[in-house]
């Protein structure tokens, strides 16, 4: 992967943890979380698509997103002239697996 990357191919903590299913409150960095790195996400403008779809969106929070939410992401990223749509291109496999799974994922952030 070119933007996102996993737990064992992080390198710092300047992350935003896409996590499978509901957050348990405590554990970070679980084997199975996507991670994007906050510089790709601020470069690409992504907090736009986000905050589109995610009513009070902070990348140094914590949120759930579910199906709806997360398509509306995308639709917003396809719109952007940014290049978001293609670094959540990379994310589409792992969420499409996780929704079908845990019906959510959450973002943990910085």
């Amino acid at each position: 992967m070119k933007y996102f990357c996993t737990v064992n191919e992080r390198k710092g903590t300047s992350y935003l943890e896409f996590y499978k299913g509901k957050w348990d409150n405590k554990t970070f960095w679980k084997s199975d979380s996507l991670l994007l790195d906050f510089d790709i996400y601020a470069d690409f403008d992504l907090y736009k698509a986000f905050a589109a779809a995610i009513p009070g969106f902070d990348p140094h929070g914590v949120f759930e997103v579910n199906r709806s939410q997360w398509e509306t992401v995308l639709d917003y990223a396809s719109k952007m002239d940014t290049g978001a749509e293609m670094v959540l291109a990379e994310a589409v496999e792992w969420v499409e697996e996780t929704l079908k799974q845990e019906g959510m994922f959450t973002i943990l952030g910085i």
